[in-house]
């Protein structure tokens, strides 16, 4: 059933969905390996600064590989966790974000800025940083401000940004065609 607030957006546009399943996966697979990774640099770092061992870069890789992983899969556990279901969903003149515990309707005039800090390599298509990008919504008058996030684990996320950028310029979206 469509809401009210989100009939008011106009015309649907296209709906979003986040692989929940595959950003788990992600967040315990990366905590596995920061874990393990902060585990073998420990007796690393201990020789090296007790005994005056060489082997400074490899205790520095392991030490950052051990800092990303944890970051990240502390980032991606928490977010599965806090935002099950999540969903993007775009119409013509804003864009409707929900999960299990949130519904909010964002006109595009209430959206201040979108940025853009993907790294599309093998890493970074791998663990959802392909795509990552920040969308900053205006608060005051009462209304919610905050931050929405996607990332490579939303479908087609590269076309959503895009969508969002043009609403953002335009004050509304195309039709999608569906061929």
């Amino acid at each position: 059933m469509v809401r009210a607030a989100e009939k008011a957006l106009g015309t649907f546009v296209k709906r979003f969905e986040t692989d929940d399943a595959r950003r788990g996966g992600i967040g315990v697979g990366a905590l596995l390996v920061g874990l393990l990774a902060a585990l073998v640099s420990v007796p690393i770092l201990i020789a090296i600064f007790a005994d005056g061992e060489a082997g400074q870069l490899v205790a520095a890789l392991l030490l950052a590989v051990a800092i990303a992983g944890l970051w990240w899969g502390a980032s991606c556990t928490r977010r599965y966790f806090m935002t099950p279901g999540e969903v993007f969903r775009v119409r013509e003149l804003g864009l409707v974000y929900e999960h299990a515990t949130q519904f909010r309707v964002i006109p595009w005039d209430q959206i201040s800025h979108i940025s853009h800090r993907g790294q599309n390599h093998w890493v970074g298509q791998m663990l959802g940083w392909d795509i990552y990008s920040v969308i900053k919504i205006k608060g005051g008058d009462g209304r919610k401000g905050g931050r929405l996030l996607v990332t490579g684990f939303t479908k087609d996320a590269d076309l959503l940004v895009t969508l969002i950028q043009y609403g953002l310029e335009h004050g509304t979206v195309p039709p999608l065609r569906t061929n």
